[in-house]
């Protein structure tokens, strides 16, 4: 349905509203048939998938027949250290990675939003994951918009529209529809949308989609239908385990043919070969990368991050090259340009913002310098 382009009082007749709002009981009936306002969490993962995640890798796969094989030898031994080292690791990455986790989930209920809805005509507090289409929502300064909506009214309206358009300068909005029943996102100046934010003005909206219908929330189901790949050092852990397992493979044919060639007995030869390959597998390279995975996972902490997946914090490490937009959502609505790496020098450039006062500088020294003339300049 294109809202936008609807007149207020057809809008208003097709959600079957008014500006009165819904009573009491019609909001309770859209809310069991739309449901809550809130878009659809991911599926907790549980402890003991977790914990089966943790023996994903093809080298730990190899370590534990590795030690099921020494058991069966009779080489206890050699089974308890390959055991104990498994161990450690599946401990130390379970423990993190749940611990994340919860913390995770946690912050999707830390808090609950509230928003002001017109019900019976009266202006009312309720939870924003109570708002159903037709509700009738007060807008003021500094409110998140809680549910897509198409303008009643609005007085010197301007959002922040960035989470969805990425664009950092406030929209104006207005109650006129918008001509062009196509017209993109961005464009539709009498919506405001969940997620988005009043920057300066009032208004009143009416409703039109809530939860994972609204924009945010297809964004959303997109986000969530993404399949997560493999970390590099993952997917090296693979590599290199598969060249492990048809190394020790090879060396035990090997050395098990040789020995049946010179006459040994085939029972010991194959006992032989199997240790061999047994001693070629590295009982500590799980561990080691668990461990130094587990200091940069600390250290993030320390600095307010939090990640999901140890396995990430690897991820995060390899990244070389970050890609962003110039406007400067990722910040506070401002991105200012420092220095200029050109193919036969580099440039610094002073100044903050897109106020269009600074200097270019030549790196460390300054032999000549240059007033900015305009923000795009920079």
């Amino acid at each position: 349905m294109s809202w936008h382009s609807l007149e207020v009082d057809e809008a208003l007749r097709r959600l079957v509203s008014t500006r009165e709002g819904l009573d009491g009981p019609e909001a309770a009936r859209r809310l069991a048939s739309f449901g809550p306002n809130r878009l659809h969490p991911p599926t907790p993962t549980s402890a003991l998938r977790i914990l089966a995640n943790q023996f994903a890798s093809l080298v730990v796969l190899l370590l534990l027949a590795a030690a099921v094989v020494s058991a069966l030898l009779g080489d206890v031994l050699e089974a308890e250290a390959i055991g104990a080292v498994l161990a450690i690791n599946t401990l130390m990455g379970f423990v993190l990675e749940l611990r994340a986790r919860r913390a995770m989930d946690a912050l999707l209920h830390y808090e609950v939003p509230v928003a002001k809805v017109v019900r019976a005509g009266r202006v009312e507090q309720v939870s924003s994951d109570r708002l159903v289409p037709g509700d009738v929502i007060e807008l003021q300064e500094g409110d998140r918009v809680p549910a897509d909506a198409r303008l009643l009214s609005a007085a010197e309206l301007r959002t922040n529209e960035a989470p969805l358009t990425g664009e950092s300068l406030p929209v104006n909005k207005t109650a006129a529809p918008v001509g062009d029943a196509d017209a993109f996102l961005a464009e539709r100046t009498s919506m405001v949308y969940s997620g988005t934010a009043v920057y300066v003005g009032s208004a009143s909206a009416v409703i039109v989609d809530t939860g994972a219908q609204t924009e945010i929330g297809r964004i959303g189901t997109l986000v969530a239908s993404v399949e997560a790949g493999k970390t590099p050092l993952e997917a090296r852990l693979d590599e290199l385990g598969h060249r492990l397992v048809w190394l020790t493979l090879g060396v035990a044919a090997v050395v098990t043919g040789l020995g049946v060639l010179q006459g040994l007995p085939f029972g010991r030869m194959i006992q032989t070969g199997i240790a061999l390959a047994i001693a070629a597998v590295p009982e500590g390279l799980p561990a080691v990368a668990t461990i130094a995975l587990a200091v940069g996972f600390r250290r993030m902490a320390h600095r307010h991050a939090m990640v999901r997946r140890l396995s990430a914090v690897e991820s995060l490490g390899a990244t070389t090259v970050v890609c962003t937009d110039k406007t400067g959502t990722l910040t506070a609505g401002e991105m200012t340009a420092t220095i200029v790496v050109g193919s036969r020098t580099t440039m610094e450039v002073t100044g903050t913002g897109f106020g269009a006062v600074g200097e270019f500088r030549r790196w460390n020294r300054r032999p000549w310098a240059q007033p900015l003339e305009s923000p795009r300049t920079r």
